[in-house]
């Protein structure tokens, strides 16, 4: 868990450094993109957690990936 919220962070991280370098050394870019994740988990993070509660964690994660 602990390895997967690091990898998650850093790739936040660089992410806002590429779009600030993108974006011409300006916070715009950077500042969309966090409303725009922060947004998405505010409305989609209640949906998705129900979704989970109501069906078997391994039915959803094999729905999931065996599409790929």
């Amino acid at each position: 868990g602990a390895l997967s919220m690091w990898g998650d962070r850093m790739w936040h991280f660089a992410i806002s450094v590429f779009l600030i370098e993108l974006y011409g050394r300006n916070l715009l870019l950077t500042a969309v993109f966090g409303l725009v994740v922060a947004g998405s988990v505010l409305l989609l993070g209640a949906l998705i957690g129900d979704w989970v509660d109501r069906n078997p964690r391994n039915k959803g994660a094999h729905d999931n990936f065996t599409h790929v």
